[in-house]
């Protein structure tokens, strides 16, 4: 088998089986699976172990909701995936190995331009999807073979994009043992970057990295050169010839069938959690009650559908307002501060959603650096954080796209005392996913400044900074329909972005001006005991950032 696991007896395996339907179907918001093989291939690849199995099957379907982008919408005949195929070629073998293991082709096409980060990963899970479907790879084990021959600097940056996700679904989401990742051809440009893939991976996965700088001597003394493909040195089929295949996407269809067949977070589900959060903050008596629904119904998307999040974070937003009031309290759009913090260094949020479902937020600093105000810079950004609660925003993630052609000194000496303050009230109030921070048209003294300013902000926020010499690389990012015409795209001019968010200011200032009483009082937050069990989510609600 591969891997030395004692296979429980038949009457054991029904009953797991059994009892994992009965617990799917007891979980509201996961999907009812009747599929008798798909579960005991989940069993079997979770080594038995109830558990885990519950867990994984957990993430699986949560995770689609997550990160709909890679794992929803996935038709192997769709142009896209097609598309993807012919310029970045993937398969899986089909033999397995002497060791019961399968093995996963990649291979970079010499135009980066045509790398779609996200069909690249779709394809990804597509193909391990493929295998939880095939009952001849139960406790098979998974072996990834990857030539960079004609790998560069703009692969770099688009896998970049997508590696966060790629590492947090597999690892989580997916129980395919993977024995190896062998990494052919490895330019020097690539060896740093090989050095931050592994940093993704728990150190188990990450000291299974090889890389091979003479494949012939030292790749076949650990994967059999007969199933390896030979394209790849081995004497096994081509890739062209794996993809062509059956055995690579021929549970496409299933998959694409499964995908609609199963929903996740269902309506009934999404209005008990809101019910369940208007309970909780009735009873905790520091916190004030909400009435909208959809507000809250928005804060429990943001915060990927975890009541246990969502009530830390709830918690966090109306507390934050006490201790920086400065910054979260007397917020009138139509305020002085405001509309001068808006001239001086202006953000403003595209009125159309990319392709992939992402906001996208354009800024842009005045000339005059004289007028940049950072606590009402400040103030303003987390004002425009809110509209997306108060308009039901439920997007994938947030993108920002700064023009940095008057980016100064200034700006920096005015802001840096107020960094730590920003990543403070976003980290413990605020749940948006930060997918990127472009910046384009920047000054020769920026990536010292970058630096700089990644030292005291979360890690997971750093490594999604990326700068453009211009606008043009930054197409490859953000869909030029959605890109403002000032910053090189398609799409309306920045004036029109900056009107769009005005107008959805004032159309909420009401509110904002009612916020400064609406905040905790710390004097009533209880400290007992149950309280701490209270805010802890259940295990179907279990989500780690």
């Amino acid at each position: 088998m591969g891997v030395d696991v004692p296979i429980p007896s038949n009457e054991r395996l029904q009953e797991d089986l059994q009892n994992l339907k009965e617990w799917m179907s007891k979980e509201p918001h996961l999907p009812k699976i009747d599929d008798d093989a798909w579960l005991m291939t989940f069993l079997y690849n979770n080594k038995f172990s109830l558990e885990k199995t519950k867990f994984k099957l957990e993430r699986y379907y949560t995770f689609r909701t997550k990160f709909p982008e890679i794992l929803k919408n996935r038709d192997p005949d769709a142009p896209e995936i097609l598309s993807s195929c012919e310029n970045d070629p993937m398969a899986l073998s089909s033999e397995k190995t002497e060791d019961n293991s399968r093995i996963l082709y990649i291979r970079y096409g010499a135009d980066a331009s045509k790398l779609d980060g996200t069909q690249y990963a779709k394809r990804i899970f597509m193909l391990l999807d493929s295998m939880l479907l095939n009952e001849e790879d139960r406790l098979a084990s998974l072996i990834s073979i990857t030539d960079f021959r004609q790998f560069g600097l703009s692969h770099i940056i688009k896998v970049t994009m997508v590696l966060g996700k790629i590492a947090e679904v597999f690892t989580d989401a997916y129980s395919e043992r993977l024995r190896a990742v062998h990494l052919l051809n490895v330019p020097s440009l690539a060896e740093k970057f090989i050095e931050t893939i592994k940093t993704f991976f728990p150190k188990k996965i990450s000291d299974r990295f090889y890389v091979h700088s003479c494949p012939e001597k030292t790749l076949f003394a650990m994967v059999d050169k007969s199933v390896v493909s030979r394209d790849f040195g081995g004497d096994g089929p081509s890739l062209t010839e794996l993809q062509g295949k059956s055995s690579s996407l021929k549970t496409g269809q299933s998959i694409k069938a499964k995908m609609e067949n199963e929903s996740l977070t269902a309506p009934e589900r999404l209005k008990s959690d809101v019910e369940h959060l208007k309970d909780w903050l009735a009873k905790e008596p520091h916190l004030p009650e909400i009435e909208d629904d959809e507000w809250l119904a928005t804060f429990l998307f943001h915060n990927k559908f975890s009541l246990e999040k969502t009530k830390l974070k709830l918690d966090g937003y109306f507390s934050v307002r006490n201790r920086y009031p400065e910054v979260l309290k007397n917020r009138d759009p139509r305020g002085a501060d405001i509309e001068k913090a808006a001239v001086a260094y202006n953000q403003s949020y595209a009125s159309r959603l990319t392709k992939n479902g992402e906001r996208v937020l354009f800024a842009r600093p005045s000339a005059d650096s004289g007028l940049f105000n950072a606590t009402n810079h400040l103030r303003r950004i987390f004002m425009m954080c809110d509209l997306i609660y108060l308009e039901h925003d439920r997007h994938s993630a947030v993108m920002t796209v700064t023009d940095c052609t008057h980016l100064s000194y200034q700006h920096f000496l005015k802001g840096f005392p107020l960094v730590k303050v920003a990543s403070d009230i976003f980290t413990a109030a605020y749940s948006e996913r930060m997918k990127a921070f472009h910046l384009i048209n920047t000054p020769t003294y920026i990536n010292t400044i970058v630096e700089a300013i990644k030292k005291i902000i979360p890690e997971k926020f750093t490594s999604r900074v990326f700068v453009h010499a211009s606008s043009d690389s930054l197409k490859e990012f953000v869909d030029e329909e959605v890109l403002c015409s000032d910053f090189g795209g398609k799409g309306p001019p920045f004036a029109e972005y900056d009107e769009h968010t005005r107008k959805l200011l004032e159309k909420h200032r009401k509110w904002f001006l009612e916020q400064d009483s609406v905040c905790a009082d710390e004097r009533l937050r209880r400290k007992d005991e149950n309280h701490i069990d209270e805010l802890r989510g259940s295990f179907r609600k279990l989500d780690v950032d």
